[in-house]
């Protein structure tokens, strides 16, 4: 499947990571649409969702995003910050091991 994504997080990039201050993506010629796995089902999980590594480039930490077609948001659940996120496949990101990573107010008007 092809995904192209730009990600408002519950821990969003800074602007060096392709997105300006306010978490949107930024119009540039130096974003690439990159080609990556699709798992899931509308049969038995009900959902579709994406790997992805994010973080230190040294030390990633790996994330499950689910494709969600009817929302603009694309989050996974932030350590210390996700007090009802239910069960996830990866342990929760930490943001304090994040040089660019900051919190998002998930009832803000970002999410």
């Amino acid at each position: 499947a092809i995904l192209a994504m730009g990600m408002s997080l519950c821990c969003k990039a800074n602007e060096q990571d392709g997105f300006d201050a306010q978490g949107a993506k930024r119009n540039s010629s130096d974003m690439k649409v990159i080609t990556i796995p699709l798992y899931g089902n509308t049969t038995e999980l009900m959902y579709y969702y994406v790997n992805v590594y994010v973080g230190d480039p040294n030390a990633p930490s790996k994330q499950s995003l689910i494709v969600d077609t009817g929302s603009t948001v694309t989050c996974f659940p932030c350590a210390k910050f996700c007090s009802h996120c239910g069960k996830h496949i990866f342990p929760e990101f930490d943001i304090a091991r994040s040089k660019s990573a900051e919190k998002v107010d998930c009832q803000g008007k970002e999410c």
